[in-house]
């Protein structure tokens, strides 16, 4: 997706709990700069709050450092009150993401880009329903004139109905359930936080809803996951988290498999069976 120029950022900004923090630890200046540096980013990218240097490849404190030229020991103390402070979120693979994008967006200026991204497309789409008519009608001409002028007239509706058949058909699951909507993920995901970013996340991936109805069973199993089950559930992660990485498509390992217990005593397993087979042995010969 093409970037946005400018982002929004409230004139209220330095008061602001958060912003007075910041300003309040050692380089705290420096702080409020990273975090006006990341909206900057964040807009560039335009990617829904995510801030990298492209897609697949995060940003690390000692590339941010150097791009607002702070030390990068800095820069790890700044990115880790902003978590605690729930301002970012960032995932395993070091990826940051802006929590509360939604106030920082250029709304004009995305509605510009989705407007120029619908015209490309459907520019694309008549260029692609011209060529294929024009394809039709000359193998139709090369048969038999008589058939030319009906098979033309027909060619524009009878593709109109087989598109609303694809679409109607693409969204329906083969199980024949409703696709599984936001609502119902929001529902059964026990850990209920960023909702906002969470329902941007779902938009991206399942962007008819999951037709395949793989998200439901993929919590269900792995809320008796060890990790998931941990100290409370501590280690859940975020809902957006969870569809952003695709977590639904993770393997979980098999539970480990018991080992028979020693038999009591000061025996271990071979002992104990092997001193059972002397006793055996001196009772049969007595």
């Amino acid at each position: 997706m093409a970037d946005i120029k400018w982002v929004r950022v409230a004139t209220d900004i330095f008061d602001n709990p958060k912003i007075k923090y910041l300003r309040s630890l050692p380089k705290g200046d420096t702080l409020v700069l990273l975090w006006l540096w990341l909206i900057a980013r964040a807009g560039k990218c335009n990617a829904g709050g995510r801030v990298y240097i492209a897609e697949g490849t995060p940003y690390s404190p000692t590339l941010i450092a150097s791009e607002i030229g702070a030390k990068s020991t800095v820069v790890s103390q700044g990115l880790d009150a902003m978590e605690r402070l729930n301002m970012i979120e960032r995932t395993t693979d070091g990826e940051i993401l802006i929590l509360g994008w939604e106030e920082h967006q250029n709304a004009s200026g995305m509605d510009k880009i989705r407007e120029q991204n619908r015209e490309r497309v459907k520019r694309c789409r008549e260029r692609k329903e011209s060529e294929t008519n024009e394809t039709a009608c000359s193998v139709t001409c090369n048969v038999t004139s008589n058939a030319t002028v009906t098979q033309c007239n027909a060619t524009d509706k009878d593709k109109e109905i087989d598109k609303e058949k694809e679409c109607y058909y693409r969204n329906i699951p083969k199980s024949g359930r409703a696709p599984t909507e936001f609502g119902d993920f929001w529902n059964a995901y026990p850990k209920k936080v960023g909702r906002a970013e969470a329902q941007k996340a779902w938009r991206k991936q399942f962007p008819a809803g999951d037709v395949d109805g793989i998200t439901l069973p993929a919590i269900e199993r792995q809320k008796k996951s060890a990790q998931w089950t941990k100290d409370g559930g501590q280690f859940i992660p975020n809902p957006s988290t969870w569809l952003n990485q695709r977590r639904w498509e993770d393997e979980l390992p098999e539970p480990a498999k018991q080992q028979p217990s020693a038999p009591s005593g000061s025996f271990t397993t071979d002992e104990f069976f092997e001193a059972a087979l002397q006793r055996s042995l001196a009772g049969g010969t007595g």
